[in-house]
């Protein structure tokens, strides 16, 4: 996969349980930082496998 724009990202657990996901976004000058259970990122990680073909061509088309 030819990754482009790609940041780090730091990743921490919340008091509450929760992943937290914190990255620079130049779009909003700002960090963005998401949270998630374990449960949403196995989906999404369960998503990303199943379509991990359509992702990679599109990510390498230009697709950002």
């Amino acid at each position: 996969m030819n990754l482009k724009g790609t940041k780090s990202a730091n990743v921490s657990f919340n008091n509450q349980g929760k992943i937290v996901i914190e990255q620079w976004s130049d779009d909003f000058g700002k960090p963005v930082t998401i949270y998630l259970t374990a449960d949403q990122l196995q989906q999404i990680d369960m998503w990303v496998f199943r379509n991990q073909e359509e992702i990679e061509a599109a990510w390498n088309d230009g697709v950002e």
